[in-house]
This record gives structure tokens, C-alpha cells and sequence, in this order.
């Protein structure tokens, strides 16, 4: 089951021709844990995630349900956010990394 405010893994994201990010979720059934079953998520916000980053769905807008290749597709229209934990990982990655090779008498301020 999928449900606001959890987290999920974002797996094989992608950019729409629009520029949103649309990315699946992997859903199992508990009685039968070898069948993996999908939702692909198309993101309402703007919001860029790597693949297995650690989301939180916080508002379902739409759910689609078609037949693609004999087999049931479930889209979900979502405004998510990164997890928190992934967010100090991004900010851990850039801290340090930019260095500006400028003296103070050069900035405009």
C-alpha cells in the first residue's frame, strides 16, 4: 500500500517532456513477497531525485489505472519532497566542494 507522508525508495527517475520528474515505486504484496509490483509517480512539483533516494509523498493528486502489454499500470499524479536524511547528503556532497578563486577587492559589494 502506498500512502502519504512514508517513504519510499525513488527508483529509474526520469524527466518528462514537460521537464517534470516521474520515477516508479516498488509495492509488494506481504503474502506473496516475491511478486514486486510498481506505480509509476509523475511529480506535480518541480523536484530533482537520483535513483534509490529516499522520498515522502505528500499529496496524491490523480490515480491512473490502463493495461499496458497484458499487464495492469497504476500512474500516480504526486507532489513528493525529498527525505530529510536525503537532503543533509546532498548538502554534505556540496559543502566544500565550491571555491571561488577571487580576492574581496574584486566583489562588487
Amino acid at each position: 500500500m502506498i500512502k502519504t507522508g512514508f517513504k519510499y525508495k525513488a527508483l529509474s527517475p526520469k524527466k518528462t517532456k514537460t521537464g517534470k520528474t516521474m520515477f516508479s515505486l516498488s509495492d509488494y504484496d506481504k503474502s506473496n513477497p516475491n511478486a514486486k509490483r510498481y506505480c509509476t509517480v509523475f511529480c506535480t512539483n518541480d523536484i530533482e531525485v537520483q535513483d534509490r533516494e529516499e522520498i515522502v509523498i505528500e499529496k496524491i493528486e490523480s490515480i491512473s489505472l490502463g493495461i499496458y502489454k497484458e499487464k495492469l499500470q497504476v500512474s500516480m499524479f504526486a507532489e513528493v519532497r525529498l527525505d530529510a536524511a536525503e537532503v543533509d547528503k546532498h548538502l554534505e556532497k556540496m559543502s566544500g566542494s565550491v571555491k571561488l578563486d577571487i580576492d574581496s577587492d574584486q566583489l562588487p559589494f
